[in-house]
Parts: structure tokens; C-alpha cells; sequence
């Protein structure tokens, strides 16, 4: 049941467990044989950014948490359904490069896993679950790098990216979850729209947005620099990822969330992201083109 401002009520469902991670808040709630996570605490546009990085993932066909507006106890957030199915058990990028570590110490094995990159944690399963797929693994962390860099999300930390294994111990990178800095959102974007004079202004504005899953501990986090090498080495993967994010349209993206929630997006949210993120997307677009006329 949702309510005049098209937030789901969540009053009825069974609180299982609580707890604080940083600023937010979140309760896991049960709903008949569902389980639900709740979360609340957010700041500026942090929900929007939620509900909109969800449809535009979804624009591109990439595996995503859903979210939605939602209200518990009087207090307004996102609610996301579990995506685990039966029998499967979710491990955070975290922990899962943890206890590399500790398997890489035991065995003498010189890797030292320093930061959050996709290099590191695909040595971590090639290192812990030798029967992993790490084509398919690399894959998906591309696609996540990928999706962060043209969403300027800036907050991938390790436990923001997740492994999930099934009881034959077969793994894979959890849906995107978690965009709630995507494109500065977590700030007063209003100031940044008002600096926003022509298109070359975006681009001084955007390109200072860092990003946090690396694609190695070497990363300088220049998008420019990191996108156009990987384009290089990994033409083939980078071509799929790019044919779907070619899809993305912030404008329809943000018309389903105006629907779901029965209120209109701050008109400053729009305008901050279609400039935003339409032109990172550009971005994108041109440096791939580059890479595939020197190939």
C-alpha cells in the first residue's frame, strides 16, 4: 500500500534486524516469505539518486537492486527487496579481499590487494574460488566500472560492491546497488547548477568527481586516461558495455520515477543531470570511438 506521496508503507512488515552504517540507517523487514532492506538517513538528493541510478541502469539491461520511496515508523527512505535467492549467501568486496589476504599471507603468496580495484578482486577469486569464472567475473566488474564512470558515482567502495556464492560455491558480482553519491547528488547541486553557464562549464565541474573502484592500484582516477586504456585492452568487452549504455536517456529515466512517486523531481535535478551525466556520457562515447578508429 503506497500513500498520497507514492511511498510504499512499511509499517505492517516484520522488523528482523537493525542497524547504522555511517550516516544511514537500515532495517531489514520481513513481508510474507520477502525480505526487505530499509534504508533512511539520507541527505540533499541522496533518495532521488537511488530511485533514478536504478531506472537508468535498468535503460542499459545491467543487473540492478531494485528501489523504491518508501516510509517506516514515520521515517522516509528507499526500500530494496533482497535479490539473494535460496540457499545463496552474500559476501562484501570487503570481506571477500579479507580473506585473501589472510589465504595470500598463509601461503606466502606475494599479493598485497591494496585497494579497491578490479584487478584485486579478481586475483581474491582466483585466489579463494578456483572454479570461478573470471571472464564472467571481469565482465561484470567492467560493466559496473563502466556504469560508475558515466554516472559519476563516487562512493563504489568494498562494501558497496558485493560477491554473491550459491550452496555449489559457484560466485558472482551482486546488481549494482548503492548509487546514492551518483553525480554529486549527496551535495547542494543547486550551487552547481548555478555555475553552470555553457557545456565547457559542465565539463570543468564533472571531471573532478573521482571515482572509487579502480581498475587497478595504479589507477591515477583520470576517467579520460582509465577509460581510454581500458578501451585498449579490452575492445571486445568495452564495445558490449558501451552498446548498452548508449541507451541511457535521463530525461525517461527521470519521468518513471516522477510516476512511481506521484510528485515531480526538483526541476534543478533534472537540469543537473541530463547536463551531467548526458555529456559524461558523450564523454564516453567519443574516447571509445578514438580507440576503435586506432585499433
Amino acid at each position: 500500500m503506497k500513500d498520497k506521496y507514492g511511498r510504499i508503507i512499511l509499517d505492517s512488515y516484520i522488523p528482523l534486524n537493525h542497524y547504522t552504517t555511517g550516516r544511514k540507517e537500515k532495517i531489514w523487514l520481513m513481508n510474507g516469505e520477502q525480505k526487505y532492506l530499509f534504508k533512511t538517513g539520507a541527505t540533499n538528493y541522496e533518495i532521488l539518486a537511488e530511485l533514478i541510478a536504478e531506472k537508468l541502469a535498468k535503460q542499459c539491461n545491467f543487473l540492478t537492486a531494485e528501489y523504491r520511496l518508501a516510509t517506516y515508523q514515520g521515517k522516509t527512505g528507499v526500500v530494496t527487496p533482497s535479490f539473494l535467492k535460496k540457499g545463496e549467501i552474500i559476501i562484501t568486496g570487503d570481506e571477500y579481499i579479507t580473506h585473501a589476504k589472510e589465504i595470500a599471507k598463509q601461503n606466502n603468496i606475494h599479493l598485497e590487494f591494496k585497494g579497491n580495484s578490479v584487478e584485486n578482486i579478481l586475483n581474491a577469486c582466483a585466489l579463494q574460488d578456483t572454479n570461478a569464472d573470471l571472464n564472467k567475473i571481469m565482465f561484470q566488474l567492467l560493466t559496473i566500472f563502466c556504469f560508475d564512470l558515466t554516472i559519476m558515482e563516487s562512493d563504489r567502495n568494498l562494501t558497496n560492491i558485493s560477491i554473491i556464492k550459491d550452496l555449489k560455491g559457484n560466485i558472482k558480482i551482486a546488481p549494482i546497488y548503492d548509487c546514492s553519491t551518483m553525480a554529486r547528488m549527496n551535495t547542494n547541486i543547486d550551487s552547481l547548477v548555478s555555475n553552470l553557464r555553457d557545456d565547457s562549464q559542465v565539463y570543468n565541474i564533472t571531471d573532478n568527481i573521482q571515482y572509487t573502484l579502480k581498475l587497478t592500484d595504479d589507477d591515477d582516477l583520470n576517467f579520460m586516461n582509465e577509460f581510454s586504456k581500458l578501451c585498449g585492452m579490452f575492445p571486445k568487452e568495452v564495445s558490449t558495455i558501451m552498446e548498452s549504455i548508449k541507451k541511457i536517456d535521463v530525461d525517461n529515466a527521470i519521468d518513471e520515477v516522477e510516476k512511481e512517486i506521484n510528485n515531480s523531481v526538483p526541476y534543478s535535478v533534472r537540469y543537473w543531470l541530463r547536463k551531467s551525466i548526458m555529456n559524461r556520457k558523450q564523454d564516453l562515447i567519443n574516447i571509445y570511438n578514438k580507440s576503435v578508429r586506432e585499433l
